[in-house]
């Protein structure tokens, strides 16, 4: 059994040092960095928990660990097809979906009713 190595307990350090910096900045009241804004998104109703934003973030979390595990390892040259794949599926969701709810939202009832009466009236041509 092998213990830690300086650079494992280096990392380690640093990686609690900079979650705690970013706990810190975020219990301020005067700083602007908000870490729910990394899992919700706003609603009508206020913040909810949203999947594409869940997804996007658990993604950038397995991500990061990924691509410093092959960078330590030695290989990322070899495995660097499947963390691609992998952070596409994770951020390319949130792609996709806010695509989508633009595609909804440009044809829904209201939206169409106000370009057709903005038509009406030379608004738009």
């Amino acid at each position: 059994m092998t213990g830690i190595t300086g650079l494992e307990a280096f990392g380690a350090i640093c990686v609690l040092v900079f979650l705690l910096v970013l706990l810190h900045a975020h219990r301020e009241k005067k700083n602007p960095i908000d870490l729910t804004d990394l899992i919700t998104d706003w609603t009508a109703g206020g913040r909810k928990i949203s999947r594409s934003a869940f997804a996007a973030f658990g993604g950038f979390l397995v991500g990061t660990w990924a691509f410093l595990y092959c960078v330590i390892g030695g290989t990322l040259g070899t495995s660097w097809e499947g963390i691609g794949v992998f952070m596409a599926m994770c951020f390319g969701y949130r792609g996709v979906d806010t695509y989508l709810k633009n595609q909804r939202d440009a044809t829904a009832p209201e939206s169409v009713a106000i370009e057709a009466e903005a038509k009406k009236k030379g608004l738009l041509s």
